[in-house]
């Protein structure tokens, strides 16, 4: 429950507050207008599955994208993809 806590802080928090910095506040609340019914992140959290936490990595990658901060990008992406899921740095 607790990991579910964290990955929905990273989802429902770190990216509209990303969005709202980058293009605006009506389009922040748009996307967590939309991430909030969603329980599918939520639940796949639970499950301790090396693609949630790729998922989550990749979400604070994304933000990271919208706050303009390199290295935080950088950052959580190697994470998500080293020590979450290898195979999506295949594809990448």
């Amino acid at each position: 429950m607790t990991q579910s806590l964290l990955w929905a802080v990273t989802w429902h928090v770190c990216l509209p507050r990303a969005t709202r910095e980058a293009v605006g506040g009506w389009t922040a609340h748009l996307l967590l207008a939309l991430l909030v019914p969603c329980a599918g992140m939520f639940v796949a959290a639970t499950g301790l599955l090396p693609s949630s936490f790729a998922m989550a990595c990749l979400t604070a990658a994304a933000a990271a994208v919208l706050q303009g901060r390199p290295a935080r990008v950088v950052a959580a992406a190697a994470a998500g993809i080293v020590w979450g899921w290898p195979v999506a740095g295949a594809h990448a």
